[in-house]
């Protein structure tokens, strides 16, 4: 008999919620236009007052769910503990949705409203954000573990597999990198090894002052000429005296011809003395 309240109640609320009309400024709630009457008209209104037209679908849902447990005689304090995390997640979500300063009777309701005010006087605009996303992150988390599975998917969809693909795509990246890097320190090694070997190879050109510098200091000096007396009479344009060299004979300069200083007189027949006339 629950059972069947219940899915009685659970068809009409969703059949009012689908039927809402917002009603004008002269008509009450309960006089709107809606396809079960004025019940139906008044339930509507009151759920989108509270939750938003889009919450406002999950309250048939919830209600749905029980009429099947009480059918199949299941326990029911799981399902009141999903029914509490349900509602919780919804008002959490609300609330984001007043912060985010969305249309309220579409999605944000008198309850999410109501959230979002007492934590923007209380924590400002960028703490209200920071503590409502933490909180729906934690009760999501808790409720994949009491029922909710879907959320766990779902999160591992839009959260971890991204997340996974990311992280692993940059690790590729960076592995990539770091061989790159080694494959070209690996290059350049080896192409300075075979610089070097071609440059010990290969002469590297002197300039000639640096060669000619170089060969005088690795050649023995030539020993120091001694000239003789009569080389230097030679070339002052005097003959010298060469005298034989032998055994026991020691070769000595001749001693220089005197000439004299009186200039010289060319041969020939003497000249006459010029005898006076004969008179």
């Amino acid at each position: 008999m629950l059972a069947v309240l219940l899915g009685a109640l659970a068809v009409l609320s969703a059949v009012s919620l689908a039927t809402f009309h917002l009603p004008s400024a002269e008509q009450a709630p309960w006089e709107a236009a809606n396809a079960c009457g004025p019940v139906g008209a008044a339930m509507a209104y009151g759920l989108v007052w509270a939750f938003g037209s889009a919450a406002s679908f999950g309250l048939p849902l919830v209600i749905a769910g029980w009429s099947w447990n009480r059918l199949r005689g299941k326990p029911a304090w799981p399902l009141a503990i999903m029914t509490l995390m349900g509602a919780l997640l919804a008002f959490e979500i609300s609330t984001l949705f007043a912060l985010g300063n969305l249309e309220r009777w579409t999605w944000a309701g008198a309850w999410g409203l109501a959230g979002s005010l007492a934590l923007r006087a209380a924590l400002g605009n960028v703490g209200s954000w920071v503590v409502a996303g933490a909180l729906l992150f934690t009760t999501a988390l808790a409720a994949s573990e009491v029922g909710f599975h879907w959320i766990a998917h779902l999160m591992h969809r839009l959260l971890l597999d991204p997340a996974r693909g990311l992280a692993g795509g940059i690790a590729r990246a960076l592995g990539d990198w770091r061989d790159r890097r080694a494959e070209a320190a690996r290059l350049a090694a080896k192409t300075l090894a075979k610089d070097g070997k071609r440059r010990k190879e290969r002469p590297v050109p002197v300039p000639a002052a640096e060669a000619a510098a170089a060969q005088a200091a690795v050649q023995p000096a030539a020993p120091p000429r001694i000239t003789s007396g009569a080389e230097v009479l030679e070339e002052n344009g005097h003959e010298p005296v060469r005298m034989p060299v032998g055994p026991g004979i020691v070769k000595k300069p001749a001693a220089p011809k005197i000439r004299s200083l009186e200039p010289t007189r060319p041969a020939g027949p003497a000249p006459t003395e010029a005898l006076p006339p004969l008179s």
